[in-house]
């Protein structure tokens, strides 16, 4: 586990990153702002929850791949 994160913290890390394989994959920043504005209804997850899953596990390969393309 990443140094300064609690064992709450990493379950919600791990679903952060289920919601935004679920979504298409959109980049970090996107994301958050599409979290922030709670464009997707009843969504568990906080900007809290990205951050800590871009510290924990790093960014998501699918939204780097879009950059690409």
């Amino acid at each position: 586990m990443k140094k300064g994160y609690s064992r709450r913290d990493y379950p919600r890390a791990i679903l952060a990153c289920k919601v935004q394989k679920a979504i298409q994959q959109p980049n970090t920043q996107k994301f958050m702002k599409i979290v922030a504005n709670n464009q997707v209804p009843n969504c568990p997850i906080t900007t809290k929850d990205l951050v800590a899953e871009e510290a924990i596990f790093g960014p998501d390969i699918g939204a780097l791949k879009e950059k690409k393309h």
